[in-house]
């Protein structure tokens, strides 16, 4: 009998070893099964132009794809179909399937816990904070979450037996709050060196932002515009806004619909001025991203189109780094063939004696007024003589300083012409020249040139450094604009023996040269703008130079046809122009800084052109993008904790009013649902703070809500509300909600090393 019962228990022991021989091997398939695709390249059905495209698109790892959905994907120009596959095959190799219950709470023991620093907290949320969920803490303004977020960064680093996770921390900052001072004392609290800490913490302050006064290039109701964003955001938000960006994929410039206006109010920081070769410039917040030119390797390493633009914070660009700026300016055409000058002329119109076909001013003295044609042709006599008059004319005043005339100085071969042109167009006028000067007195056709041509007042001079060319010959057909650049060359005066191969111009008005450099980039010119460093006497005034160099031609009238052979690495419409010089300045109050956002029809251009010069701007959805762009700084820096401190900072400044609610919480909701897929994926602990609001309708209890609604609510796997104490350091945390712990409070406090339990002096000090 007891043979037998000892057989019996010999065989059970047999039928558990081979159970457990088998769900070994099942667990090591498994394994296997989750190593199948190392690479998104591996994955059936992704060649190397759609890694390519969906790399753009922020997926780096399967574990990335393995949590997308159709609809993302196919933003990136994959197929539904092919979509779907893709997906399915990520997840079977990351082993996303359904399971069975006991299969979950296997699962489940993967599933780490990272120490807040305070055991009365860590006991709260039942021995840690978990990862594969979103932790949210909440509360006034100084309850200190920033702090604890600083803490956890800390601590994540910390071995697993000592409450860490043994990782890296990607802090994602929206107000401004991380302080270096604090992770240095919180390191050296617990041991550990504070340089390796501040290593493995990667950090990105979420301002995409620019100043009010930096001018954006843009099309506003059909018509070009060169603006402060400030003005184009507060004062023109409701017409239809264009900017001027490149296509990610392919480099190409175009003019692409704005999506979005916004702006920030940000405490401090720093501004960051960027001076580049060709004569850029940009001044842009700390953490606005600039395109960092990126080689791409190549058989053959001097091929010039081997770089790629990658978005970079200003505050990390070092001098010497390139940065995308664009060869092309896709600027729409827009014909103007006629001006009816009675019309252009409307201010001056009870002065004014008019038919159908001539004008004339009203005259009081003994000769009788000279009559112009009443309509007048913008052909390519007429855009010559108004870049002629722009490069070195001025106007003629009398005693009373009203405009009496104009005054053209150039060399006899282009002042023959001017006169030539005059006659032509103006048969009643009478020029005449004075040494290398053309004058023509007429009131009438000087009003022409500063009211229908739009062409600044100067005399002699003053004013000259505020000439700007005319907007409606920036939108001008090539063909026609070309006509105008010819004019303003002759006019310049520096051309007997123009150089081969180079375009150059001279003026003493910086916005001028900057206008003449944006023409140029119409045709595909790329041209560089610097002061000419020469003595200045008290009444001379900076010139400036224009140069376009590397050209197949050096005649203006040929532009439609030249090519450039440009020393800068290039990638389609973008040149990559090195950093000479970066200026820093400290924002000692508050300031309101802008921003756009480019997605047409959903597809994340993201970028804009600004600065002096035009120079490639980042997006403005720049918290949303970070973690788009995450998957592969967590895989390669093994991130264990994902931190985003606001996360409703910026919805909140962004999204204004009651119409804008609804495509705020979708946001909301799509840039949680991705940090909960990134914690899934990786096994990293994510921990997010929350704003709240006040409840004026509240008389007992909370008096405040966290903001978001029920998005972030639904979405935040454990809440804790927290808040002040009357004794100073002291602070309160309370458990609102979680799946499978009870609500609950505990206490705990701030010191200079950081997040503290509480001591018995401390408890009796809050208790009196």
């Amino acid at each position: 009998m007891l043979a037998t019962t000892e057989v019996l228990k010999k065989e059970e022991k047999e039928e558990e070893a081979e159970e457990e021989s088998s769900a070994k091997e099942e667990v090591e398939e498994a394994a296997e099964k989750r190593k199948k695709y190392e690479f998104i390249e591996d994955i059936p059905g992704v060649g190397p132009a759609t890694a390519e495209k969906l790399k753009e698109m922020g997926y780096h790892t399967v574990e990335s794809l393995a949590t997308a959905t159709i609809k993302e994907l196919t933003q990136a120009g994959v197929g539904e179909k092919q979509a779907a596959k893709v997906i399915a095959e990520a997840r079977d190799s990351l082993a996303l399937s359904f399971i069975r219950a006991d299969e979950l709470i296997k699962m489940r023991q993967n599933v780490k816990r990272l120490s807040t620093g305070s055991k009365q907290l860590d006991e709260l949320v039942g021995g840690g904070l978990e990862t594969q969920t979103i932790t949210e803490f909440y509360g006034e303004y100084g309850v200190g979450k920033s702090i604890l977020c600083h803490q956890l960064a800390v601590n994540v680093q910390l071995p697993e037996d000592k409450g860490g996770l043994n990782g890296a921390a990607l802090y994602i900052d929206t107000e401004n709050t991380f302080r270096p001072e604090w992770i240095v004392r919180m390191a050296n609290a617990i041991g550990m060196d504070p340089t390796q800490i501040a290593k493995n913490i990667i950090y990105s302050e979420a301002f995409n932002s620019l100043p009010a006064n930096e001018p954006v290039f843009i099309m506003n109701d059909n018509e070009y515009h060169r603006l402060p964003i400030g003005e184009v955001v507060e004062r023109r938000s409701d017409h239809e806004i264009g900017a001027f960006a490149f296509d990610p994929g392919t480099g190409r410039m175009n003019l692409h619909k704005v999506s979005k206006l916004i702006k920030h109010r940000i405490s401090g920081g720093r501004l960051f001025k960027l001076r580049t070769e060709y004569g850029r410039e940009v001044t842009v917040t700390g953490a606005h991203s600039l395109f960092l030119g990126q080689r791409v390797p190549y058989r053959y390493l001097r091929r010039k189109g081997n770089m790629r633009p990658f978005a970079f914070p200003a505050e990390l660009l070092k001098v010497g780094d390139r940065i995308a700026i664009p060869r092309r300016m896709p600027i729409p055409e827009k014909d103007v063939k006629r001006f009816d000058l009675v019309d252009k002329l409307r201010d001056f119109k009870s002065d004014l004696i008019a038919d159908s076909s001539r004008i004339m001013l009203r005259h009081t003295g003994r000769h009788k007024a000279p009559a112009l044609p009443r309509s007048m042709e913008i052909d390519q006599d007429v855009l010559w003589l108004v870049g002629f008059f722009l490069a070195e004319g001025d106007y003629t005043h009398n005693r009373r300083g009203r405009d009496v005339g104009i005054r053209l100085t150039s060399g006899p071969r282009f002042l023959r012409k001017a006169r030539q042109i005059i006659k032509r167009k103006f048969p009643e006028l009478h020029p005449f020249t004075h040494g290398p000067t053309l004058c023509v007195r007429s009131r009438l056709l000087a009003l022409i040139f500063e009211e229908a041509f739009h062409l600044p007042a100067t005399s002699r001079g003053v004013g000259s450094r505020d000439k700007r060319i005319p907007d409606w010959i920036m939108t001008l057909p090539l063909g026609k604009a070309k006509h105008f650049i010819k004019g303003f060359w002759d006019g310049d005066g520096y051309h007997t023996r123009p150089r081969k191969g180079r375009m150059i111009f001279h003026t003493s008005s910086r916005p001028l040269a900057e206008d003449l450099a944006i023409l140029m980039l119409r045709f595909g010119v790329l041209a560089n703008i610097h002061a000419i460093n020469i003595p200045l006497k008290p009444n001379w005034k900076r010139p400036y130079r224009v140069e376009a160099a590397g050209l197949t031609s050096n005649n203006p009238l040929e532009l439609e046809n030249v090519q450039q052979n440009l020393h800068a690495p290039s990638y389609g419409d973008l040149a990559f122009a090195k950093v000479k010089s970066i200026e820093e300045t400290s924002l000692n109050k508050p300031e309101v800084v802008y921003d756009f956002s480019v997605r047409p029809n959903g597809r994340p251009v993201e970028n804009f052109t600004g600065g002096f010069g035009a120079v490639c701007c980042h997006n403005s959805d720049h918290q949303v993008l970070l973690l788009e762009k995450a998957d592969k700084i967590i895989q390669e820096n093994k991130v264990k904790l994902i931190i985003v401190d606001s996360l409703t900072a910026h919805f909140r400044s962004e999204y204004l009013g009651r119409e804008m609610l609804a495509e705020r919480q979708q946001k909301l909701n799509s840039h949680l649902h991705r940090l909960v897929r990134l914690s899934r994926a990786f096994n990293t602990c994510a921990v997010v703070t929350n704003q709240v609001m006040a409840r004026p309708d509240q008389f007992f209890g909370m008096a405040v809500e966290a903001v978001g609604g029920h998005i972030v609510s639904h979405s935040s796997h454990t809440r804790i509300f927290l808040r002040r104490t009357a004794s100073g350091p002291v602070r309160i945390c309370k458990l609102i909600s979680s799946p499978y712990l009870p609500e609950g409070e505990r206490i705990f406090k701030i010191t200079e090393e950081g997040i503290k339990d509480i001591t018995e002096e401390d408890e009796v000090k809050r208790r009196r």
